[in-house]
């Protein structure tokens, strides 16, 4: 366990190194400020990931609610949907759920930069290490508890068998060879089986968490269509379920297509226009 455990973190270092070397030679495509210019938050989402027969899927539903920085009860005011909350990266699937934007800087922009400064693909049991160096030399240390307040998950193939390692609070666990993650409990864990292709077990996810999504107030955070990738051993990972995910960077530029009336955000009854306005406001 301890040979197996200090074998990981050499991993660790070369990839940070390759990593780094990278980053030293190229200009930041994002940057985050710390903060943002107004009172809006994002968050939402939930997510289910599953070993099969003939490999892992991942599935994610796209809709980001809008609350009000003030609000501590995080309230949601609107929502809108499109939001891109899975990604491939090398042979592996990352996936998150919980705050949709990190100080100024939408969540996927945030995972795209990560992924740009890579030349080595991290390996799934050490992923979470880089992931969390990278942040932490990155991003304005008020904003790590951002990161580390999402429930996180990503999902490939160590020594040639499926994994599906989980990251919140800094605490990391995986499970190996058997089982599933989802955000909360669903009647997919009623119907899964390992013995279960990739392609059956997409198409349960996917009803499973649109059910979900229907009960109570879920619909507020959880909803429109679900993206579905499956990981198999031999091939990278391809997309099931595709969305046409929306490119945001900033916060600013949710508020400026809004402002010209290029983007439809719903509203949240009882919240009106001005409610929705009034976070989009300058502080």
């Amino acid at each position: 366990m301890q040979l197996t455990y200090k074998i990981s973190i050499v991993l660790a270092v070369i990839s940070l190194i390759f990593f780094f070397m990278r980053n030293q030679n190229r200009k930041d495509r994002v940057k985050f400020t710390g903060k943002t210019e107004c009172n809006i938050g994002i968050k939402g989402s939930f997510m289910i990931a599953a070993i099969g027969s003939d490999g892992i899927i991942v599935a994610s539903e796209t809709r980001g609610n809008i609350f009000d920085l003030r609000d501590k009860k995080e309230t949601p005011i609107a929502y809108f949907d499109g939001v891109q909350k899975e990604f491939i990266i090398g042979k592996t699937v990352l996936a998150s759920t919980g705050k949709g934007a990190i100080g100024n800087v939408f969540f996927s922009a945030f995972i795209n930069d990560f992924k740009s400064n890579l030349i080595n693909y991290p390996p799934v049991d050490i992923f979470f290490n880089v992931l969390s160096d990278y942040y932490k030399q990155k991003i304005p240390q008020s904003l790590h508890h951002e990161i580390e307040s999402n429930l996180m998950l990503v999902a490939g193939f160590k020594d040639g068998q499926p994994m599906i390692c989980y990251f919140q609070n800094s605490e990391i666990n995986c499970i190996q060879n058997d089982g599933f993650i989802e955000s909360a409990a669903t009647f997919f864990q009623d119907k899964y089986s390992k013995n279960h292709s990739c392609d059956v077990l997409g198409k349960m996810a996917i009803d499973a968490i649109k059910d979900y999504s229907k009960q109570n107030d879920n619909w507020k955070t959880i909803g429109d269509e679900v993206s579905v990738i499956k990981i198999t051993k031999e091939n990278e990972p391809i997309w099931l379920n595709k969305i046409d995910f929306i490119k945001w960077i900033y916060i600013t530029d949710l508020i400026d297509e809004y402002n010209e009336g290029d983007f439809q955000i719903s509203l949240i009854p009882p919240f009106s226009k001005k409610d929705l306005e009034n976070v989009f406001e300058n502080k």
